[in-house]
């Protein structure tokens, strides 16, 4: 077997949203070489908009039911509309999406132990939004509304490093403790997110824990690796109680 054919999909995803460590990351790179990894991130993402954009709603749908129990009510595949009643500081208010939505193989991604973190580029009225897989491109002034399932644990803060090492609290804004979590289903953040211009990337992170905990010790570890030179792949140095997912989206330049 070709060493390249080793490397799955699985591990690429992984290895975009941080979750391996540095010797893992070079095995990889060193297999395929980081414009073959580039390379199949990018196509990893558009088969993934692909599979969204082609299956109908009815099919996606029956998916859905086979895996909710006969009690849950049916809910809408998208409900998802921007509104800037209030632009300041780069953030959009929003209005709450009620959602099930597929994960990359049509399944329904709020099942419980899934702790998941997910971005999606707002799109034109009357068309549905883009799931950005991890490492794809975006771009200044792009509109993202991020979303999570929370699986088990019960409480968490969303935040964000761009490549200015700047970093952005989602949720809870402007608070001091980790917010409580929806208990089911994917759930957006109560405000979009418009990009700036800062260089090279934005990477975004999920911490959860299942016990109320405060975000000063985040908050530092978040400045600490922004100021970091690998930020793009580096974990947060957080306390063992405390669990994190990350996406990691590319910026390109205009």
């Amino acid at each position: 077997m070709d060493e390249r054919d080793k490397v799955t999909d699985w591990r690429l995803e992984r290895l975009a949203q941080g979750e391996l460590d540095q010797a893992a990351a070079r095995d990889i790179e060193g297999k395929l070489g980081k414009e073959e990894v580039a390379a199949r991130l990018e196509r990893l993402g558009a088969s993934n908009e692909e599979i969204l954009q082609r299956l109908p709603p009815e099919v996606v749908g029956a998916a859905i039911r086979r895996r909710l129990q006969a009690r849950r009510p049916r809910r809408a595949l998208w409900v998802m509309a921007l509104v800037p009643v209030a632009m300041a500081a780069g953030v959009w208010a929003v209005s709450p999406r009620l959602a099930v939505s597929p994960d990359d193989g049509g399944g329904y991604t709020g099942v419980k132990g899934a702790t998941r973190l997910f971005a999606y580029r707002a799109a034109k009225p009357g068309t549905r939004p883009t799931k950005l897989a991890p490492a794809s491109k975006v771009r200044p002034h792009d509109v993202l509304q991020l979303a999570y399932t929370a699986g088990e644990a019960r409480y968490g803060t969303v935040l964000s490093v761009d490549g200015r090492g700047v970093v952005t609290q989602h949720l809870p804004v402007g608070a001091a403790s980790a917010a409580p979590l929806a208990a089911t289903g994917e759930t957006n953040l109560p405000q979009a997110y418009e990009l700036d211009d800062a260089p090279g990337f934005e990477r975004f992170f999920l911490i959860t824990a299942a016990k109320p905990f405060s975000l000063s010790q985040v908050l530092d570890a978040a400045r600490a690796l922004a100021r970091d030179g690998d930020a793009r792949r580096k974990a947060l140095p957080l306390a063992p109680e405390l669990s994190q997912e990350s996406l990691l989206l590319e910026k390109a330049q205009p």
